[in-house]
């Protein structure tokens, strides 16, 4: 069974049938990338082939990450934003990771 609007291709018709709804019917939730929004997850995927096939670059420093999420985090970096606090002092930082190896001193 093969998709109509693309080139994927499955030996089951129910997951033709998911495909279909999933990738090119639009979408409940706002799919964004880069200030961009898309109708589905097909025209998403579209644009991250394109534009980010090299990964996501960090506009500040120029750093470049595998994934979107990742950049996403790494961001907090230079906004400054430091939103996990330790409860024993006053120590605080952006990433939860962070947080979790300094409440070993205590």
């Amino acid at each position: 069974f093969g998709c109509p609007q693309c080139r994927y291709v499955t030996d089951r018709k129910n997951n033709l049938k998911r495909h279909v709804s999933t990738m090119h019917q639009e979408c409940d939730k706002l799919l964004e990338c880069c200030g961009v929004s898309f109708k589905n997850k097909a025209a998403l995927r579209d644009h991250v082939l394109l534009f980010h096939s090299n990964g996501y670059l960090c506009r500040f420093c120029g750093r470049n990450f595998c994934r979107k999420a990742l950049l996403k985090r790494h961001l907090a970096v230079h906004s400054g934003q430091k939103d996990f606090l330790c409860g024993h002092c006053d120590y605080a930082t952006s990433h939860k990771s962070n947080l979790e190896r300094h409440k070993r001193v205590h």
